[in-house]
C-alpha cells in the first residue's frame, strides 16, 4: 500500500518555479534552456520546440510540458513568456489526492485514472507495465488502447521520487502520434517521460536517464532481435577505487557492455550494462555514476560528433557492423580507472 498524501492543508508558497524552453542547439540536437529569467518578457528563442514549467512545493514538484508545432511555437515565441499557474495548482491538487506507492505511475486520461509499474534499472533505463488491476479487460490487467486525437493529447502522470519523497505530477499536452492511430496506455506514459527526461531537473529527481517503448499496437510489431556475441560491445575494465580522501577502498574488475538495443537521444547518452567483479559489488553503487560518466567521455573524445548519429542509429535499431566497429576502437586501450566517488584517472594499455 502506497503513502497517502491528501488534501486539506493549507495552501503552502512555493519554493521555487522555473521555465524552460527546448530549442535546436548549434550541434543539431535539442536541449532545454532554463528562461526563468525571461518570465514576464518576449521569449528569446524563435523556434522553440517544447515549454516546460516548474513549480517545487514542500510535498509537490510538478512539471507543465507543452510540445508545440511550428505554428504554436511561432506563436508562443512572439508573446512574453507566462507561467502556466492553473495547470501547475491543478497537477498539486491531484497529485495531494492520489494515493502512489514507490514504483508505481498513476495516468490520469481524460476522466480515467490507470496505474503502471515502473523498474529503473542502474542505467537509469524505465520500463513501464501495466500495474496488477490498474488496467482494462475483465482482469483489469490489460493495457489499455485509445484513438489518438485530431488535437493533441492531454495527459497527467504521477509518480513518487524516492530520491526526496515528493510526488512528481507531470501535465503533459502534444501530439504523440498521427491522428486516430490506435496507442496505448503505457506508450503514451513512456514517450511523455522521455520528453521529461530531456530535462535535467526531472532526470535528478526521478532517476529516469531514458524509457523503454514499448511496440506499436500492431499485429505487424516485431520483438527485437537477440544479439550474437560476435554483435556485442563489450570489454573488462579494472577498477581501483578509493574513498574521497584517495585512501583504497576495492580494486576489481568489471565486465561493461553497450546496450545496443537502447539510449536517450535527447541528451546523445549512450548506456551500459556495467557487471563489477564480487570484490567490487558491495560499494560499486557509489562509484558506478562516476564510471559511467568515464566511459561516456572516452567515447566523446575519440568519436566526437559520431557518437551523436551512433546514438541515432540505436535508437532507430540501425546498428550495423561498422557502427560496431567505431565503438569498439574508440574503448580500444581503455583499460582501468582510479575512481572516487567524485572524480576518476584513466590508464590506459596503448
Amino acid at each position: 500500500m502506497g503513502t497517502t498524501i491528501r488534501g486539506g492543508k493549507a495552501a503552502s508558497k512555493p519554493v521555487k518555479e522555473a521555465f524552460f524552453v527546448r530549442v535546436p542547439t548549434p550541434d543539431g540536437q535539442v536541449g532545454f534552456f532554463n528562461a526563468s529569467s525571461f518570465i514576464g518578457k518576449e521569449m528569446p528563442y524563435s523556434k522553440p520546440q517544447a515549454t516546460c514549467a516548474m513549480r517545487v512545493e514542500d510535498d509537490v514538484v510538478a512539471f507543465s510540458m507543452l510540445h508545440l508545432t511550428k505554428k504554436t511555437g511561432a506563436t508562443i515565441a512572439s508573446q512574453p513568456i507566462a507561467m502556466p499557474r492553473g495547470p501547475l495548482s491543478r497537477l498539486h491538487r491531484r497529485a495531494q489526492s492520489l494515493d502512489i506507492a514507490p514504483g508505481e505511475i498513476v495516468v490520469e486520461l481524460g476522466d480515467d485514472l490507470y496505474r503502471l509499474t515502473c523498474k529503473i534499472d542502474d542505467n537509469g533505463l524505465a520500463t513501464l507495465d501495466v500495474a496488477p488491476g490498474g488496467g482494462a479487460g475483465e482482469d483489469k490487467n490489460e493495457d489499455v488502447t485509445y484513438d489518438l486525437p485530431l488535437r493533441a493529447v492531454q495527459i497527467s502522470l504521477y509518480m513518487r521520487s524516492e530520491k526526496v519523497n515528493r510526488i512528481l505530477a507531470i501535465g503533459f499536452i502534444g501530439h504523440l502520434g498521427k491522428p486516430a492511430t490506435p496507442e496505448t496506455v503505457t506508450r503514451s506514459a513512456a514517450m511523455v517521460l522521455n520528453s521529461m527526461s530531456g530535462l535535467v531537473e526531472f532526470r535528478l529527481l526521478s532517476s529516469i536517464e531514458t524509457v523503454k517503448v514499448p511496440t506499436a499496437p500492431s499485429k505487424w510489431a516485431g520483438r527485437a532481435p537477440v544479439r550474437k556475441a560476435e554483435d556485442r560491445v563489450a570489454f573488462e575494465l579494472h577498477l581501483n577505487l578509493f574513498s574521497a580522501d584517495y585512501q583504497p577502498v576495492a580494486a576489481g574488475t568489471a565486465i561493461v557492455e553497450v546496450d545496443l538495443e537502447n539510449a536517450n537521444p535527447t541528451t546523445g547518452r549512450l548506456l551500459y550494462h556495467i557487471a563489477p567483479s564480487e570484490s567490487l559489488e558491495e560499494v560499486f553503487g557509489e562509484y558506478r555514476g562516476i564510471v559511467d560518466g568515464a566511459i561516456t567521455d572516452t567515447l566523446r573524445k575519440s568519436l566526437g560528433e559520431e557518437l551523436v548519429q551512433i546514438t541515432y542509429e540505436v535508437v532507430l535499431g540501425e546498428v550495423e557492423a561498422g557502427t560496431l566497429d567505431r565503438l569498439r576502437g574508440a574503448l580500444e586501450g581503455f583499460a582501468a580507472l582510479d575512481v572516487t566517488p567524485r572524480e576518476y584517472r584513466i590508464h590506459s594499455n596503448a
